[in-house]
């Protein structure tokens, strides 16, 4: 078995965990705060630890791992293996974590360290602190598809919201982010966050 651990700024450390084969790969998300908690499990004919990465290929980091899944499970975990997991139809795999609970303090710290320039060589945004979002730049190869109507941001747990004058907008989730590195989901099928380096203003 593999493990990709995912170090989440809403207080949970989150696992992909992988046990694969010539005939079946298996895939579990699982979270640990207090305790670890399976939150997916679902199966693809591709190898997942092969076809899923960062943006930032340095920073995959999947390494063998020799332990139990959990028992217990979210209060929204359904699992269905009755057929593969379509990667290509799914904008973001860790979607079922979504459902976890956020301690308000956690997410007011965590909105807060949201504000800032954020770049990764091919897109660069700045989040202020007014609620104003300021497309800088957005290359063709970019994994995120930013809209240059977009002119708020605004955030609930797990997820950024990016919105026009008229309200209409996309979402992404939110993995984690710190002084340095802010990691959201991307619209790229075979990337599972998208990195980004904070600017020095």
């Amino acid at each position: 078995m593999k493990i990709l651990r995912i170090a989440s700024v809403m207080g949970y450390q989150l696992e992909v965990l992988v046990e694969e084969s010539s005939s079946r790969n298996e895939c579990w998300i699982v979270c640990e705060s207090s305790d670890r908690i399976l939150c997916d499990h679902f199966y693809n004919e591709e190898p997942v630890s092969k076809f899923f990465r960062y943006s930032d290929v340095s920073a995959s980091a999947w390494q063998d791992f020799d332990s139990n899944i959990p028992s217990k499970t979210s209060k929204y975990f359904e699992e269905d293996l009755s057929e593969p997991f379509n990667y290509r139809e799914s904008q973001d795999i860790l979607k079922s974590v979504h459902d976890l609970p956020v301690l308000r303090k956690i997410w007011n710290t965590a909105k807060k360290s949201l504000v800032g320039i954020w770049e990764n060589g091919e897109s660069k945004f700045e989040l202020k602190e007014s609620g104003e979002f300021v497309l800088h730049s957005s290359g063709d190869r970019s994994n995120l598809k930013f809209s240059s109507s977009a002119t708020e941001w605004d955030t609930k747990p797990w997820t950024l919201l990016l919105r026009d004058s008229s309200g209409a907008g996309s979402r992404m989730g939110i993995y984690s982010c710190n002084e340095k590195t802010l990691q959201l989901s991307s619209f790229d099928y075979d990337v599972i966050v998208e990195d980004f380096s904070r600017v020095s203003e």
